[in-house]
């Protein structure tokens, strides 16, 4: 029996499947192209029938056996369609009555920023820790893309981190939208050695099935694209066939270390926040050179909702029963969370199991705790500012407590690069002190003035924690 189908996001629907293949890629380089190319193949469909997966400007109807909780964009072209993991099985006569779990990620490289990055990589980490074996990577860049461009670099890199090292001999480049010729895509850019790299032009969506019905002469030319399409997705499965599956155990190894670094990420946010803070109360005459202005952890008697990633006070005396620990769904009924909602009409809204995300700082319910304290800002002597952060004082001297304060700034920086060994265990490519730089220039080319405004409301914005990161970075020295 020919079937391919969505699946809902849980394990026990994974089981049974002979091949898993996870579908990687920056933003906007066809991803879900691919994936409705492939499905399409697979069901042996051509133009004027296709089944539409995963909808776009000329299939903006999902077919029902593809529509569980699609949590995507509408179809302005240039961003991800895909905005969280998709799981599709698949077992036609194309593939041998095997069962293919075909899992479509989320692009990275987002034009809204590192932040938005961070979450996509969380979210493919906690994917590949769900599924028990993978046989294959697939790596989508464009056929088209002549030069190494900041964005691109970037969003290489952050491939590297959701691909360990026991996973770099699974890797497949696949170039899209390859209109003839060679390609401009050079192999030195990409930061792994592929199994197999193919091109294909998956352009068949171009077109409405109902185009495709009335107009013969497109339909025929179209046809032939498929068809050379079909001949691609044949080479992708004849590789997969014969790559030994690998166990997703280094998946939770991965994404428990990836944790500590962002949380170190985050914790250290505060701290140079809290240094500059000082550093500019020195500076400044109107200032008293004993006194600055600091974010502290004050003692409350009733709980509060807090995130572990940024910090922020999310909902003050929660009402919730209290909660210590982090990474469940507990805090989606919290007052702080919402619903997303992409309805076009809010009164038939149909995203009731779509994820909720906190008002405040944007994060789901996993990256919430309950805390007996919350952040405030307090006028400090620079002697009690200086004991929270283990730093001696023993002059109000302005050029020493500087030098002191840049001391203690540049400890902070260099203690991340002792995470890097550990990672670089798991994940030979995971380099935080070249991260950076690539995140620095990537946040400077996308500069979202509302997100900005955002991070200026937190105290400091994301950019200019990242130009104090990249000083750490051995390239800069």
């Amino acid at each position: 029996m020919e079937f391919a189908r969505a699946i809902e996001p849980s394990p026990e629907n994974f089981l049974p499947y002979d091949y898993c293949i996870f579908v990687l890629g920056n933003t906007g380089n066809g991803k879900s192209t691919f994936i409705n190319t492939f499905i399409n193949v697979a069901l042996n469909k051509e133009p004027g029938n296709f089944i539409t997966a995963i909808e776009s400007k000329e299939y903006p109807a999902v077919d029902l056996d593809f529509s569980i909780d699609p949590i995507r964009e509408g179809p302005p072209l240039g961003k991800s369609q895909t905005l969280s993991v998709h799981y599709y099985k698949i077992s036609t006569n194309f593939t041998n009555y095997k069962t293919i779990l075909l899992v479509d990620t989320p692009g990275l490289g987002a034009p809204e920023g590192v932040e938005k990055d961070d979450d996509f990589v969380d979210s493919i980490l906690d994917s590949a820790i769900k599924i028990p074996k993978i046989n294959a990577i697939i790596v989508i860049e464009k056929h088209s893309t002549n030069r190494l461009a900041p964005t691109l670099e970037y969003a290489l890199y952050r491939l590297c981190e959701v691909i360990p090292n026991a996973f770099e001999n699974k890797v497949i480049l696949a170039l899209s939208f390859d209109s003839g010729g060679p390609s401009n895509f050079l192999d030195e850019w990409f930061p792994f050695k592929h199994e197999l790299k193919v091109s294909m032009n998956n352009v068949c969506f171009k077109y409405s099935n109902e185009v495709y019905l009335n107009d013969r002469k497109i339909a025929k030319k179209f046809k032939k694209k498929i068809n050379k399409s079909r001949e691609v997705i044949q080479q992708i499965f004849d590789k997969v066939i014969n790559m030994d599956s690998q166990e997703t155990s280094i998946y939770l190894q991965l994404f428990k270390e990836h944790n500590k670094i962002m949380k170190r990420i985050s914790s250290f946010t505060i701290i140079l926040e809290n240094i500059d803070r000082i550093c500019e109360s020195i500076t400044d005459s109107s200032f008293e050179i004993n006194n600055a202005n600091t974010m502290v952890w004050k003692r409350t008697k009733h709980h509060n909702t807090i995130c572990v990633e940024h910090h922020t006070l999310c909902h003050e005396n929660c009402d919730l029963n209290f909660k210590s620990t982090d990474g469940s769904k507990y805090f989606d009924n919290c007052y702080c969370m919402f619903q997303f909602c992409i309805c076009l009409d809010k009164g038939s809204c149909k995203c009731i199991r779509n994820k909720k995300l906190c008002r405040i700082c944007g994060c789901s319910s996993e990256q919430h705790v309950h805390r007996h304290k919350k952040p405030v800002m307090l006028a400090q002597t620079i002697e009690e500012i200086f004991n929270d952060m283990c730093i001696s004082y023993t002059t109000k001297d302005p050029k020493i407590v500087l030098m002191k304060l840049r001391e203690k700034k540049k400890e902070v920086l260099e203690k991340l690069l002792e995470n890097e060994k550990t990672m670089m265990i798991i994940c030979k490519n995971y380099k935080i002190s070249r991260y950076f730089k690539l995140a620095l220039n990537h946040q400077k080319y996308y500069r979202d003035p509302k997100n900005q405004a955002i991070s200026n409301q937190k105290g400091v914005t994301l950019t200019k924690v990242y130009e104090e990161l990249s000083k750490i970075n051995p390239e800069n020295k």
